[in-house]
């Protein structure tokens, strides 16, 4: 696996809905480049909640999930991932006296297997087992264990609610523009029927998966329904995964009515973020450039005061994302002085990260920032910034794909360099004329 280094984050215990929030921005953030986090809890049932959330996100992602249940000879169902790509959820199968046997053999496999799944398996391999799997993993793979992505460590579930759908895969250039969202429901902003609001959101996600949306759809009204008396905090998350689930069907007068009303006052500024951002893309989508540029502009602000109250990399990457977004807007009003700023200032805030970081994933948000502002000098005919925008960008791209070596990154490699010799062809042409 590919190894964050010393930038990699924590390994921490957290709870179910936080590990979620972990790991989603990892699968996010590597887009398919190899990693090795670790899932643990000595509950079944939390891991089968992270494994749903999984299964959902790699459906809404179009990516494959191979769910890989070992028993006694790990060799074959380990192996056959190679070649491949996409999710592989790793775990152990068997009562507790046959599986630290079993893991033992797993994680010996894997330590001999590193160099391969690194090179030829093309995104992360999750390893989901219990708690005791840390420090098996660090005794008798140690190897494997140094190159670990993160452990996230649940300790006992807590109430978490499904992430909405995405809007698309990617926009024209090729950057996501949909986000899943996972929300814990904080204590304090908890109601009486908080819980059982929760439990049929989350039901309500499975039938999804499942492919019942008639059911999907019955859970989640009955939930908006009980969360009427609820807590504001409770009524908003319901609306944003109602709203998620609406999207992911298509159903857009239903997305757009939930999501046209402003959050209650009551809110958390974490919660209400995410809705502003799905109202945002919602209006892009049907070109309403003035709601969404109001919707991005409020979220923005959020997102700094995220970031300014606690400060970390993903807040801060939160930042340089809704800059991006109303950068966007900008640029597709043709407001080019407000696009130029808002994607300069993302780019100074990815490139922040990405000395922080040194991943794979933050030298490709340099090089998305550096597309974004070399579109802006090429629309208002600045060759020369538009050209050393797409150079930079054109050599990170590479850096990623030699680094990686997956045909994702090779394709943005392919498509940089291009649209790069693209634009000094017209460049001289215009220069000739």
């Amino acid at each position: 696996m590919s190894a964050p280094g010393n930038a990699r984050p924590s390994d921490r215990t957290a709870d179910i809905a936080e590990a979620w929030l972990d790991l989603q921005r990892h699968l996010e953030w590597t887009y398919g480049l190899p990693s090795l986090p670790f899932i643990l809890s000595d509950s079944r049932t939390v891991l089968d909640e992270v494994l749903v959330r999984v299964r959902l996100f790699a459906r809404q992602h179009g990516c494959a999930l191979h769910e890989i249940e070992v028993g006694d000879d790990p060799g074959p169902q380990v192996r056959a991932l190679l070649p491949g790509e996409g999710i592989a959820w790793l775990t152990v199968a068997g009562s507790a006296s046959e599986q630290e046997g079993r893991w033992r053999r797993l994680l010996h496999l894997l330590n001999e297997l590193r160099t391969p799944l690194n090179r030829d398996f093309h995104g992360a391999v999750i390893i989901a087992g219990p708690a005791s799997v840390a420090a098996l993993a660090a005794g008798v793979a140690g190897d494997l264990w140094a190159v670990r992505s993160f452990v996230r460590t649940v300790a006992s579930p807590a109430l978490p609610v499904s992430p909405p759908a995405r809007l698309e895969n990617h926009d024209e250039f090729g950057d996501p523009i949909g986000r899943s969202t996972s929300q814990p429901v904080p204590a304090d902003r908890r109601g009486p029927a908080t819980r059982e609001v929760i439990d049929l959101v989350r039901r309500s996600s499975r039938e999804a998966v499942r492919g019942d949306v008639a059911e999907a759809y019955r859970l989640m009204e009955r939930a908006a329904e009980l969360a009427v008396t609820d807590t504001a905090e409770t009524r908003g998350l319901v609306r944003l995964s109602h709203a998620g689930l609406a999207i992911e069907q298509e159903d857009w007068p239903l997305a757009q009515r939930l999501l046209a009303a402003p959050a209650e006052p009551d809110v958390s500024p974490s919660l209400e973020r995410p809705l502003l951002d799905a109202r945002g893309r919602l209006a892009q989508r049907f070109g309403d450039w003035a709601v969404a540029a109001e919707a991005y502009r409020r979220s923005l602000e959020l997102s700094r005061e995220i970031l300014e109250r606690s400060p970390s990399d993903g807040a801060a990457r939160d930042v340089s994302v809704s800059l991006d977004n109303v950068g966007r807007v900008a640029e597709a009003r043709g407001d080019w002085a407000a696009a130029e700023a808002a994607y300069a200032e993302s780019l100074g805030l990815a490139r922040e990260l990405r000395d922080r970081l040194g991943t794979p994933e933050s030298v490709r948000d340099v090089s998305i920032s550096l597309n974004n502002l070399g579109r802006v000098a090429e629309a208002r005919g600045d060759w020369a910034a538009a050209e050393a925008a797409f150079t930079e960008a054109a050599e990170l791209f590479r850096l990623v794909a030699d680094t990686v070596r997956t045909p994702v990154a090779e394709e943005e490699a392919t498509t940089a360099q291009a649209r790069l010799a693209e634009l000094q062809e017209r460049r001289a042409a215009e220069t000739a004329d």
